[in-house]
């Protein structure tokens, strides 16, 4: 990510909500007031440094001390609210997060122990419950999983579960996948409660995409059985007119969740396919929601040519390939070789991001049989990035870290492209 300095905004903001709880120290109403206000504020992107980047964390320390001090007065609703600000934050700047994981871990521990209290867990409601697991899930907080069975517990103890709307359920799902729960009870609650008609029927795209995600995030095909659940959301998608309310993401993520689980639906493939193809929709796709639907397509053995050509177009668009990780390239190269697509520009501009300098060194075993593989299957030579590759696989303890089939497909493709 980009560096820059840290304009006055940020620190100045922090600074005068510190000071407005110096003010009126321990107000539940206050705190949360602040933070929202916080929440909703413009914040630089990128990873600052510079003097002012260590004036902000000062300022968020301080920030979090009182926060702090006021947790153990907060009511279930204020503490939901308190979260839902702090996740926020530390997803628009990095000073947030940082700050929990340094000197604010005693909120963090502040906030878990408030939690976790019996009269707290007595009379948090079904919205809030899901609120919290959300938030859990979006921000990083060492101790968190016992706080997160005390949440699913009480969803289930309580008959809570069975009272979550569509957006609820979203987010609860969500989080539980964020945090890789393995509550078999709550999720197969969740699950029964998202198939229900009156539910199903108020579920937004953005509710569709995060719980296909989750259950497949989750990988709990073996254990817990969505099919029905993924056939209600599959025909909730193909219902007239929702596919246009979906944005890049959702299609993206749903088409990657219904190919995890292993589940092929034609109909629902070709609608997202033709939302994809939407006139103006690609321009927003960024890698990830590219390398997921190709990816998706080529597991299940779907060949869309116009979709495909619509992928490698966008990939090629300046700007586009250079923000590329190296999953994302391994999953693209692969993907249009298992699909017998031999696009020679998209493959050469994909080897030039892969020689890009230290990309490759990013690299997972995975990922590099992967490329190798894809390059020998279109029978494309590039002896430059297969040295570079050779040399990624020659590193110490690399081929350690690989699984027989890894170390079977690089082999393969460097005798396939009889390169020694």
């Amino acid at each position: 990510a980009p560096h820059q300095a840290v304009p006055e905004g940020p620190v100045q903001l922090v600074h005068e909500t510190v000071e407005c709880l110096q003010k009126d120290p321990g107000q539940g109403a206050t705190v949360v007031r602040e933070l929202k206000r916080l929440a909703r504020s413009q914040w630089p992107q990128g990873q600052p440094t510079g003097p002012r980047w260590r004036d902000l964390q000062c300022e968020v320390a301080a920030l979090y001390i009182h926060v702090e001090a006021a947790m153990s007065y907060l009511s279930a609703q204020q503490v939901c609210d308190v979260m839902w600000a702090l996740a926020k934050l530390c997803m628009l700047y990095p000073a947030f997060q940082g700050g929990l994981e340094g000197q604010g871990a005693a909120l963090a521990a502040a906030i878990q122990l408030r939690v976790l209290q019996p009269e707290f867990l007595a009379t948090l409601r079904s919205q809030q419950a899901a609120q919290l697991i959300w938030a859990f899930g979006r921000i990083r907080m060492s101790g968190s999983a016992d706080v997160l069975e005390a949440v699913s517990e009480r969803l289930l103890a309580g008959g809570l579960a069975r009272q979550l709307d569509g957006q609820d359920l979203s987010m609860t799902v969500w989080g539980l996948a964020k945090m890789r729960s393995q509550n078999m009870a709550l999720l197969e609650c969740l699950a029964a409660r998202a198939s229900a008609d009156k539910v199903m029927d108020g579920f937004s795209a953005q509710s569709v995409a995060n719980i296909a995600w989750g259950f497949a995030t989750l990988g709990l095909q073996n254990r817990v059985r969505p099919d029905a659940l993924m056939a209600r959301l599959a025909k909730r998608t193909l219902q007239e007119g929702f596919l246009s309310s979906f944005k890049p993401q959702e299609v993206a993520n749903t088409a990657w969740a219904f190919t995890r689980l292993g589940i092929r639906n034609d109909a629902l493939m070709t609608g997202l396919a033709d939302r994809v193809l939407q006139q103006g929709f690609l321009s927003s796709f960024k890698p990830q929601d590219v390398a997921n639907t190709a990816w998706a397509f080529a597991k299940l053995d779907i060949y869309n040519e116009a979709l495909m050509a619509a992928l490698a177009k966008r990939t090629l668009q300046k700007g586009v390939l250079s923000n590329f990780k190296p999953q994302e390239a391994a999953n693209l190269a692969w993907a249009f070789a298992h699909l017998g697509i031999t696009d020679e520009v998209l493959m050469a501009s994909l080897a030039g991001r892969m020689l890009q300098g230290g990309f490759l060194s990013r690299f997972k075993p995975q990922e590099l049989a992967n490329v190798a593989w894809a390059f020998a299957h279109s029978n494309i030579r590039d002896e430059v990035l297969m040295a570079v590759l050779a040399k990624r696989t020659l590193q110490e303890g690399f081929l350690s870290r690989c699984k027989p089939q890894e170390v079977a497909n690089i082999a393969w493709a460097f005798a396939t492209l009889d390169i020694l």
